[in-house]
């Protein structure tokens, strides 16, 4: 793969990934919203554990885009074994709270 093709790929995947975390942060508000005015302040911790969950991982992603980014561009202090060239293991979902969303968002 050449290097334009990958530098647009990583460039798309970044702003697509910045895209969705916000996108991540307004369906998890909305339903924190709805649980609000239900009265389940149980429900609201779990959406809020799950909504940070979702987006720390997403800005986990987001990172190893930016530092793949910097590797491509030629930055001496982009290193392929650098930490942020690592994204790490996720964290499970809790799916008794995630299978409950509202996917009209």
């Amino acid at each position: 793969m050449g290097l334009p093709v990958q530098r647009a790929q990583v460039e798309n995947l970044y702003v697509d990934a910045m895209l969705l975390a916000d996108e991540a942060h307004a369906a998890f508000a909305a339903q924190r919203d709805l649980g609000r005015t239900a009265g389940d302040s149980l429900r609201q911790i779990g959406l809020a554990c799950e909504s940070l969950k979702t987006t720390t991982r997403l800005m986990h992603i987001i990172a190893w885009l930016l530092h793949r980014r910097a590797m491509i561009a030629g930055d001496p202090g982009a290193d392929p074994d650098d930490s942020a060239a690592r994204i790490g293991e996720p964290v499970a979902a809790d799916w008794t709270i995630c299978d409950r969303l509202d996917g009209s968002l």
